[in-house]
């Protein structure tokens, strides 16, 4: 008699279930397809490929990790110096100076060069003049047009010093900045060699050139995978540290074993994966202070991630590479340098128009006349 009841409820029971699976199914998938990949399952992803390859199920390896202590230090105003990132001149970036200093020294050399050549005029103009002349007598019709008179060489001789010295004078301010520069960065270096933090340098160095032996001295590719596994299992630690010094050391290894993926194991889909999982997520660890010269930096780290990504036939991540580092731009500059490489990506992936609306977006034109130059071409083919 109680069996016709039970029924609806065992019914009820079975669509409650499979409601809670569909929706566990497209978290999950949400979680997997999104773009770019969650960290963890990027991670998740790196690590499985890794243990099956070296055939181990774990990775750890002795390294003098600093204290829980030196860990959880935050950045405070007091202990940690803000990097230069402007000059105190110009109030521009390191790489906005280096642009602008080529830009006007080509147009000064370029000048100084028009100027030698009046000079030489000037010197000849006392030279008796050849006439051309045909056989019959009569003047050539190709004659070469009527020289200037010294007067008219002395004034175009005047204005080009005048032009000349406006660009030593503008070029003086650049020049001192991007000595400033060169001044603070050794004072950093010096700073750095000085700190606590020199302790966990050391143990950073220590640790990579035993890796880096071992890696020499590999004969099989589950020797590299575990010794890549091994260099991620302490940079993955290093990242979770507050400390930013700490961090960005963590940053470093982590870039040594996509580089030894990339380079060893020459395998381009692992070194692409682990860009994924240890570039993207942790790309504030970078160093942010606007200078190209670290191989931290935040434009190198993207650039190197692009790179990974061009081996792989990756397209598509390229896109999604510079998109990130154009949502992530805290300067006019570095904004108008994601623009010009998301163009070239999205040029690469074939997607003409994106390219076209992209380039346009460029503010400091002048900077990036070499790019700006495909304006016209990526109109053509984006009209196809």
């Amino acid at each position: 008699m109680m069996q016709p009841q039970q029924k609806p409820r065992q019914i009820k029971g079975w669509m409650v279930a499979v409601a809670v699976l569909i929706v566990v199914a497209g978290f999950v998938y949400w979680q997997v397809a999104s773009v770019p990949p969650k960290p963890w399952y990027a991670k998740w992803r790196v690590y499985s490929y890794l243990k099956r390859q070296a055939g181990v199920g774990k990775f750890d390896v002795p390294f003098q990790f600093p204290s829980r202590e030196e860990m959880n230090r935050a950045p405070s105003a007091k202990s940690e110096a803000k990097p230069m990132t402007r000059g105190p001149l110009t109030k521009k970036e390191f790489d906005a100076l280096k642009l602008e200093y080529t830009r006007i020294k080509i147009e000064q050399m370029r000048m100084e060069r028009t100027l030698s050549e009046i000079r030489q005029q000037l010197a000849g103009t006392n030279a008796p003049a050849a006439t051309d002349t045909n056989q019959s007598g009569e003047s050539s019709t190709n004659a070469p047009p009527k020289p200037k008179t010294p007067a008219e060489l002395e004034k175009e001789l005047a204005d080009l010093q005048r032009q000349i010295a406006e660009k030593e004078s503008q070029l003086k301010d650049i020049t001192n900045d991007l000595w400033a520069f060169q001044k603070a960065w050794e004072a950093e270096e010096r700073a750095i060699a000085a700190s606590e933090s020199n302790r966990l340098a050391n143990a950073v160095s220590t640790f990579l050139d035993s890796q880096r032996q071992q890696m020499d001295e590999a004969r099989t590719y589950a020797t590299m995978y575990r010794v890549i596994g091994q260099e991620l299992w302490v940079a993955d630690r290093l990242l979770k540290a507050a400390n930013p010094q700490i961090r960005r050391a963590g940053l470093g290894i982590a870039r040594r074993a996509i580089n030894d993926a990339y380079n060893y194991a020459q395998n381009f889909w692992l070194a692409a994966r682990m860009v994924e999982a240890f570039y993207w997520p942790h790309i504030d660890a970078a160093d942010d202070s606007g200078s190209g010269r670290n191989p931290l930096s935040v434009v190198n780290i993207y650039n190197e991630a692009a790179n990974f990504f061009r081996e792989a036939d990756e397209p598509k991540n390229v896109v999604v590479n510079y998109s990130l580092m154009l949502k992530q731009a805290k300067t006019p500059q570095r904004r108008d340098y994601a623009l010009v490489q998301l163009s070239f990506a999205h040029e690469r992936a074939g997607d003409y128009p994106a390219a076209l609306k992209t380039l346009k977006q460029v503010k400091a034109t002048n900077d990036f006349a070499w790019a700006m130059r495909r304006l016209p071409m990526l109109e053509q083919r984006a009209n196809r």
